[in-house]
């Protein structure tokens, strides 16, 4: 490592991550979600450099999304709760408690949501999921990295305000 834009630290090897290992490789380019020595999980390219048609390097550029300025921002892009699962834990989320703690570092307990998208890498959607006692229509999105493997999971929920009729008894 060169250059570090999130730290000073420098000099260090990252060619174990796969989009600098596959770009070692010569491939032309590989996008994909992962962790690395700095950073726990971020979306990461790398591309090859070549001098003189020989491989000398890779330039490897990532988007952190282990932080909680990348869900807040989405939370208001989006207007939806916003989480990164790092496999089933989340590792950046919007969703808190009564007391206002993120349920960061907690994981996805639910058998069918896990099973969907962490084994068979498929979209998952409902109307109504309970999460820290409030119902929310949501989406569970497999996240891969650049081989394609399931790294974790991206989650927008739509708090659902339970409005009762006066005239329901």
């Amino acid at each position: 490592v060169l250059l570090r834009t999130h730290s000073d630290k420098k000099g260090d090897s990252v060619k174990n991550q796969l989009n600098v290992r596959r770009s070692l490789e010569g491939n032309a380019m590989t996008i994909g979600i992962e962790g690395g020595t700095e950073v726990a999980f971020s979306l990461r390219g790398g591309a090859p450099v070549y001098r003189n048609g020989t491989l000398v390097g890779v330039v490897s550029v990532g988007i952190r999304l282990d932080q909680a300025s990348m869900v807040d921002t989405l939370k208001q892009e989006l207007a939806s709760e916003v989480t990164f699962f790092k496999g089933n834990t989340r590792i950046a989320t919007t969703l808190a408690d009564s007391s206002g703690r993120r349920a960061t570092g907690t994981a996805l307990n639910d058998t069918a949501i896990t099973s969907t998208v962490l084994e068979r890498g498929q979209t998952y959607t409902s109307d109504r999921v309970t999460l820290l006692g409030r119902p929310y229509a949501v989406l569970y999105e497999p996240l891969r990295n650049g081989a394609g493997s399931l790294t974790g999971i991206f989650f927008l929920g739509i708090p659902q305000e339970v409005q009762e009729s006066p005239f329901d008894s």
